[in-house]
């Protein structure tokens, strides 16, 4: 990485990280906020955002080792990234259970909801998909997989499930 020590780079440095994580650019989002850390110092928000953009990055070791690393001394920082996760995964859990019951229409309204919410979490977008294959719905359920395969394209578990699909 080329290293830039100056302050102008140190003021913007934030500002690029942020909109690399949004913009959902999470590998440069994840190099950008590991220089702000080294720059500016750990911080509980700097660490929730390292954390959700090591995790965006397909690189989810590394972001729990680096909670763990850190969970006594910026645990703040951990716990608002663990709750953020709680609380998509009950959500999900909520969506399947619907699912699962026989109330499809309910449970595909969840998932695609939670889908809109959370438009790059790859996990919802592949239980949206999977919800459209067994209504047989297959050109939405390979849009959805397409989807989250851009966001997550080196999780073998969506290659599978895209790949049944075809």
């Amino acid at each position: 990485h080329l290293q830039i020590d100056s302050a102008e780079y140190r003021r913007a440095l934030p500002r690029g990280a942020v909109s690399a994580l949004h913009g959902g650019r999470f590998a440069d989002a994840a190099d950008l906020l590991e220089q702000q850390w080294r720059l500016a110092g750990p911080s509980h928000a700097a660490l929730t955002r390292r954390l959700e953009a090591l995790a965006g990055a397909g690189q989810a070791r590394a972001a729990v080792g680096l909670a763990r690393k850190h969970e006594k001394t910026l645990a703040g920082g951990v716990r608002a990234w663990i709750g953020n996760l709680q609380t998509v995964a009950a959500r999900l859990a909520e969506a399947d259970q619907l699912l699962l019951q026989g109330n499809t229409p309910e449970g595909l309204w969840r998932f695609g909801a939670l889908a809109r919410a959370h438009p790059r979490e790859a996990t919802l977008c592949a239980n949206l998909a999977l919800t459209h294959r067994r209504l047989g719905r297959l050109e939405l359920a390979a849009a959805g997989y397409r989807v989250a395969l851009t966001w997550s394209p080196t999780e073998e578990w969506l290659w599978t499930d895209y790949g049944l699909l075809l």
